[in-house]
């Protein structure tokens, strides 16, 4: 099938969405919104303020009019938001991003981190600059062959309803998409406890039961029915308690304010008592796809019946905290160090960033935007395989109990990040 035909078919398939989410009035601030332009997104952001403010809280560090009042300064624990300066050991105290001096009994310190540096890799320390590394690996990358992968585009009526009442319904329909997958993979059941990683305010895992709760109408409460909810980040408008509300089988819910690096899989199997496991996730960023799969891959896949987790932002990928087989695969398709791994992990951004703009020939790497697309999903998929390899020779003394896979699971006019990664067990 081709690509065309494949987004003509998934366009029919979907609600349309209105005319008016691209129209030019969405760039108009409005009442009370805040007033700063985010000229990478080209529109507003889309936050509150208050009357007598130009910014929302957390842009009010851009307020020069501030200047001699009042000083906005980053928060030391998460320097995401912004705090007044004269209430900064006030605010430190209450913080939401604080550490948690009390864990939830599955919580064991880098038990998935396999990190010895810091957070932060360079270049590799040489003195070779970006256009002198761009020469060097641009030649390599283009000699790494990639196959199409499979369009797997599905659909759940769970959640039409729903769907109708959105706007921008781009979201919903890659939910939607992901769901109807677990279903043809045997994986949507209330006899499964799900885990869905980097949850933020865990819309799929709502979503997931609403669709439980069309396809098993008739079917009784299963005890082992239930939804672990795993961010490091503090959300608002979380679902845990519509989940609750929206279903009548009583599914458990357990949320934990937990970096993934901390999260252990096989101790929350002992809190949950379940053996049919099964991890979601939509858009996992970076390095937090690579914990996930060290986080499973540590329980020797013992009560996993599947994971299905839909991959994002490989360019905030980190060099130590890729599988030694992930490494071994960069290695031998000619990225050997934090070096290359740097200077691939900007090509990764390329397959994103630049999309459907302009030619532009003035880039330090001298390739126009449609050359530098296609490198960096070259650079997406070597990354992507990379995992999939060392998922395949971690599970390889189970002797062919599980596949895994990579496929499409939406078109690109829906989300740029539209790859995504299965590990299912084989029934007998």
């Amino acid at each position: 099938m081709t690509d065309s035909s494949v987004e003509a078919e998934s366009a029919i398939k979907r609600r349309k969405i209105e005319d008016d989410n691209n129209n030019n009035d969405d760039k108009v601030v409005q009442h009370h919104q805040c007033q700063l332009f985010i000229k990478r997104k080209n529109r507003y952001c889309s936050m509150q303020r208050k009357a007598t403010e130009k910014y929302c809280s957390e842009h009010m560090i851009h307020d020069n009019d501030q200047e001699g009042k009042k000083k906005r300064v980053p928060c030391p624990l998460d320097p995401t938001h912004t705090v007044w300066e004269y209430n900064l050991k006030k605010h430190v105290k209450k913080c939401n991003t604080r550490p948690s001096e009390v864990h939830d009994e599955w919580y064991e310190l880098d038990v998935n981190s396999q990190k010895k540096t810091s957070d932060k890799e360079s270049g590799g320390g040489t003195a070779l600059d970006d256009k002198e590394l761009y020469a060097k690996y641009i030649p390599i990358l283009r000699n790494y062959e990639i196959q199409d992968l499979e369009y797997r585009i599905e659909d759940h009526s769970g959640c039409w309803g729903r769907i109708g009442e959105l706007k921008n319904q781009k979201h919903a329909l890659q939910q939607l998409s992901l769901i109807g997958n677990l279903r043809d993979q045997g994986l949507l059941s209330s006899s499964k406890f799900y885990v869905e990683f980097g949850c933020g305010k865990a819309e799929l895992s709502r979503y997931v039961n609403l669709c439980i709760e069309q396809d098993e109408k008739k079917q009784e409460h299963q005890e082992q029915y239930g939804y672990g909810l795993i961010d490091r980040g503090v959300n608002r408008m979380k679902m845990d308690k519509k989940i609750l509300s929206e279903s009548s089988k009583k599914p458990t819910v357990l949320r934990s304010l937990m970096d993934i690096k901390d999260f252990s899989l096989a101790k929350f199997q002992n809190v949950c008592k379940s053996q049919h496991i099964v991890g979601i996730s939509k858009h996992l960023c970076g390095a937090a796809t690579d914990l996930t799969l060290n986080a499973v891959l540590q329980t020797q896949m013992r009560g996993i019946d599947g994971i299905l987790i839909a991959m994002c932002c490989r360019h905030v990928c980190l060099w130590d905290q890729l599988l030694p087989r992930s490494r071994d695969y960069l290695t031998e398709h000619g990225f050997p160090d934090e070096q290359a791994f740097y200077i691939l992990k900007k090509m990764v951004s390329w397959a994103i960033s630049g999309v459907g703009q302009a030619g532009d020939n003035t880039h330090v790497s001298g390739l126009t935007v449609s050359e530098r697309e296609e490198l960096g999903l070259k650079a997406r998929r070597l990354v992507d395989q990379s995992r999939v390899e060392a998922v395949i020779d971690t599970l390889t003394p189970l002797q062919n109990q599980y596949r895994t896979e990579m496929f499409w699971y939406t078109t690109r006019d829906i989300t740029l990040e539209n790859v995504a990664l299965l590990i299912k067990r084989i029934e007998d």
